[in-house]
């Protein structure tokens, strides 16, 4: 397999592709909006299609930016799209969907919850669910257990002198 840099520039007719990853994140500009940016990484050759969808209803009006190309001859490209969350709801479900040349298409999704203000959780991500709270409960009551033993002992040898 040759390396990343080794693909020419501009000719995909040589037969090489490079499949992308695609991530996703958020930022909170405001109070009632959410930056939702799905970053596509490491492809070749530059042609993509993406496509949003929110609660599998497809939507327009995502800035995606240029491809650029990277040192090493492979693009990245990112594509934004802000989201109301002070309206009524329960739960958005955010999903950009990209196709690259004769590959599967692939997908990512993020969960934004209205009622948890503030914690948007992308799907599969692990969030503070109860087994590492209740983890966190035992180390933490190891420690005042272990405390107090070595407090009685102190107190049962001192009273003995």
């Amino acid at each position: 397999m040759l390396p990343f840099s080794a693909i020419p520039a501009a000719d995909s007719a040589a037969g090489f592709t490079v499949p992308p990853t695609v991530t996703v994140s958020q930022s909170s500009p405001s109070s009632d909006l959410v930056a939702v940016t799905y970053r596509v990484q490491r492809f070749y050759p530059r042609s993509v299609h993406l496509t949003w969808t929110e609660n599998c209803h497809m939507i327009k009006g995502a800035e995606q930016l240029t491809s650029k190309q990277n040192s090493d001859g492979i693009y990245t490209l990112e594509s934004l799209h802000l989201v109301n969350v002070s309206g009524p709801g329960s739960e958005q479900v955010l999903t950009c969907k990209v196709q690259h040349e004769a590959q599967p298409p692939i997908q990512a999704s993020l969960i934004l919850s209205v009622e948890a203000h503030g914690t948007y959780k992308p799907i599969g991500s692990s969030g503070p669910e109860m087994p590492a709270l209740i983890f966190v409960a035992f180390l933490l009551g190891f420690k005042v257990l272990l405390a107090m033993s070595f407090i009685v002992t102190y107190i049962c040898r001192w009273r003995s002198r």
